[in-house]
């Protein structure tokens, strides 16, 4: 985006001038730049919201298409008070030049562009937000899916380890398309909520990366060491160390502490009790409990690279490691969380993260395929040089697939059979690192 932008946002004026002129300035370069993007109002029904977070919202609307049909449509509205500032307005559109450029099956596809009249969380009555549109995606998140087997074991298993690592395939071929884009995507915040598992036009069942997250893209892109430093993330390759690397933005003071952990759970609205804990249930359809509640606030905390807790330079392979972590659950039949000893509370998770940052990883059971064992364990290498790519990652996934398929044609696929909380999966006592054996 070139700086005769800049000049469109005025610089003395109150606040609500300011936004109202930054709107129709914002309104205006979406028409002159992106004309074939721009969605007119008219065409749009508000249907309900999806979520919100710091930096804006998510609404679901339908879409009057050309051919008088109504699809349903995802919109992310920036919220109306960055406006006034030009680094945020920059930013999403930032984003949305980035995701336009986008096309892969388990990515949720960009739609377009524009301005619509919502309800807005600064007035009573309905303002104008610009929005990002991306398809609706209809379906389950791998969260739900995982706490919804939970609460169901042992009396009923509701998916494979061949349709996991499926869905884990599908995850690994967006992400290794992203990050051989270019420019390089990084996604920066996957968590089981991320992904959805929606239906298929040949009735398979294919996962979708989405929520890109706004504030994640706005505070990536407002950090200048973390835009420097991309351009030497292509340098290096697996055995080389890259030069630059970046770190994460510092993000608004914690209250609890100054570091990334105590920024995201303070952040998060964490939903807990009025000491701070989630109060535990027995058996696994309460700590299925527990983990919901806590997964509002620190749902990106447990699959965050140790490189990213503390502060120290990352590169694409912090997806690599998110990945990993993601795979293990939905392998296990659990969350992590359920590795957490006594009541998940606040304190709890952030004790855990750092036993991953100094280390630990969950447990690989021997009942495991080898070659899955093996590639879990590289995934989330302590040592991020020393991480696979998806570029190889993806061939070594689609081998251990029909490994899989064939135990399960065998009858030889053990499934959720002792991995039972409490059970097999019990973590071990030193916070070491987990190699496969």
């Amino acid at each position: 985006m070139s700086n005769t932008t800049c000049s469109a946002f005025p610089l003395q004026q109150n606040q609500n001038s300011r936004v109202e002129e930054a709107g129709s300035a914002v309104r205006k370069l979406l028409l002159e730049k992106f004309p074939e993007d721009y969605i007119p109002e008219e065409r749009l029904k508000y249907v309900g919201n999806l979520g919100a977070g710091e930096f804006g919202r998510v609404d679901k609307y339908g879409l009057l298409e050309s051919n008088m049909t109504t699809r349903s449509v995802a919109l992310k509205l920036l919220n109306r008070e960055l406006l006034s500032c030009e680094k945020d307005v920059r930013n999403f559109l930032n984003e949305m030049r980035v995701l336009r450029q986008l096309e892969h099956p388990s990515i949720a596809s960009y739609l377009g562009t524009g301005v619509v009249t919502a309800p807005s969380r600064e007035a009573n009555e309905p303002l104008e937000h610009i929005f990002l549109a991306q398809e609706c995606c209809e379906g389950k998140t791998i969260q739900d899916i995982v706490l919804t087997q939970m609460k169901q074991l042992p009396r009923k298993q509701i998916y494979t380890w061949s349709q996991a690592v499926s869905w884990m395939l599908g995850v690994c071929s967006a992400l290794q398309y992203m990050h051989e884009h270019e420019p390089m995507v990084i996604h920066r915040d996957l968590k089981p909520a991320n992904i959805i598992i929606v239906e298929s036009r040949d009735g398979g069942m294919q996962p979708k990366l989405v929520d890109f997250g706004l504030h994640k893209v706005v505070h990536f892109h407002s950090d200048e060491s973390i835009r420097g430093g991309l351009a030497s993330l292509r340098e290096g390759s697996r055995h080389r160390p890259r030069e630059g690397g970046a770190r994460p933005g510092e993000g608004p003071p914690s209250p609890r502490r100054a570091d990334g952990v105590g920024q995201l759970l303070a952040s998060g609205g964490v939903h807990v009790g009025t000491n701070g804990s989630v109060h535990a249930r027995r058996g696994a359809a309460g700590i299925a409990h527990q983990a919901f509640r806590m997964t509002g606030g620190c749902g990106s905390l447990v699959y965050m690279a140790p490189e990213v807790h503390l502060g120290e330079a990352y590169n694409h392979s912090i997806d690599v490691f998110s990945v990993a972590l993601i795979f293990w659950e939905v392998f296990a039949f659990r969350i992590q969380l359920t590795l957490v000893p006594g009541e998940v509370t606040i304190q709890a998770v952030t004790d855990y993260t750092m036993k991953i940052c100094s280390g630990y990883r969950p447990p690989l059971p021997k009942m495991w395929p080898k070659e899955l064992r093996v590639l879990l364990a590289e995934m989330w290498e302590q040592d991020f040089r020393r991480r696979p790519s998806f570029g190889e990652i993806v061939p070594r996934l689609r081998a251990i697939a029909e490994a899989v398929r064939d135990l399960e044609a065998r009858g030889r696929c053990p499934g959720f059979q002792g991995v039972l909380p409490g059970m097999a999966l019990a973590p071990p006592k030193a916070p070491k690192g987990s190699a496969a054996s």
